[in-house]
């Protein structure tokens, strides 16, 4: 049974600034988010900014994450979009007293990835008046996250990630 991580137990953004600043202090936190949600270990998404209103993450193309094209695969593309909204959300969700499940999501394709993708995910405007207000009056809001995921060398897009989230007061 997985543990219950419903809201952070630690203030995710501080934690990642104070590892920035360590040798291979990002690294170690890399490898600690991957215990905490262990399908992400075999993808090896990077975190490269962390803050309350944006995230990046990466991930390198390499032969466990290929396809039989030579290029990234599908998947792989999806989980680092969600990966860059789910650390967003967290970052925000503890602060906010909710928890913040990803209810639908979906991806369009737009080139192919050959290298390093990195998927950038920004907190949108009155984000959290707008979960805030309708916890407050007894709602589970919905919110819409997008995740630009780029080529690193080159620049181009590769795809767009988009997660419909639900969030709710912690039960119990």
């Amino acid at each position: 049974m997985a543990p219950d991580m419903a809201l952070p137990k630690v203030d995710l953004v501080s934690w990642f600034n104070k590892a920035s600043r360590l040798p291979k202090g990002r690294s170690v936190l890399d490898r600690a988010l991957w215990q905490v949600v262990p399908f992400n270990a075999s993808v090896k998404p990077r975190v490269i900014k962390l803050s309350e209103d944006e995230v990046v993450t990466e991930v390198a193309l390499r032969r466990a994450v290929a396809n039989h094209l030579g290029s990234m695969h599908a998947a792989v593309l999806v989980t680092v979009g969600e990966y860059a909204q789910g650390l967003l959300i967290l970052a925000n969700a503890g602060k906010l007293g909710a928890e913040i499940i990803i209810q639908r999501l979906s991806i369009e394709y737009t080139a192919k990835a050959k290298g390093t993708v990195q998927a950038r995910c920004t907190l949108p405007p009155n984000f959290r008046e707008h979960v805030a207000e309708a916890l407050a009056r007894g709602e589970n809001p919905s919110v819409t996250l997008e995740s630009v995921l780029t080529d690193k060398k080159t620049g181009q897009q590769v795809a767009v990630f988009t997660g419909l989230w639900r969030a709710r007061r912690p039960k119990g």
